[in-house]
Formats: structure tokens, C-alpha cells, sequence
């Protein structure tokens, strides 16, 4: 069974393009969203970028920057940076209430 660690982040920007590919075809680019770990306490105040490169369900709103979310990550992909969507142990992105409202 694969362990997975919570993560609680806030989105801190996106970009479309943001993170680049170099390999046997070319190019290839994917998008790239900046995290804020809230949780676990251990890593808060941590940035992550956070890079969709596969079908992520709830990825829409890793382009919302603000927007608090939920992401359970393999925990062999713990301090690694960038994560890819392939570290998602459920396979997808969680909307979390944003703070303040």
C-alpha cells in the first residue's frame, strides 16, 4: 500500500506553460501551479511547484490563485520540486473553503 502525506496549500499563481520538457520530441509544456503549504505544520510556509502533466480531476482550480486546496501526495514525493500529477495518490485536486470566507 502506498502512504500518502496531506498537503493543505493555498495557490499562489499559475501559468499555462510554466513548466518546460526537454526530450527526445522536442519540446513539450504543461501547466504549473505555485503552492503555499499550509499543512502538514512541518513544511508550512513551503512553496511547491506543482505541475500538470496527466488528467487531474479538479485541476481548474489549481488556476485560481487563493484558492486553498487538498492534495494527498505519495510520501516518497515528499520535498521534491516540482511534484507531478502523478504523485496524487487519489488522482485529484481538492477545493478547500478559502480563508475569509
Amino acid at each position: 500500500m502506498i502512504e500518502g502525506v496531506p498537503i493543505v496549500a493555498e495557490v499562489v499563481s499559475f501559468d499555462p506553460s510554466g513548466f518546460v520538457d526537454h526530450n527526445a520530441a522536442g519540446l513539450s509544456r504543461f501547466p504549473a501551479t505555485v503552492l503555499r503549504i499550509d499543512e502538514p505544520a512541518e513544511m508550512r510556509g513551503t512553496m511547491l511547484t506543482f505541475v500538470v502533466d496527466r488528467d487531474v480531476a479538479g485541476a481548474d482550480i489549481l488556476t485560481r490563485p487563493g484558492q486553498r486546496v487538498r492534495l494527498l501526495l505519495d510520501a516518497e514525493s515528499q520535498g521534491l520540486d516540482p511534484i507531478f500529477a502523478g504523485a496524487l495518490i487519489d488522482g485529484a485536486v481538492h477545493r478547500l473553503p478559502t480563508e475569509g470566507a
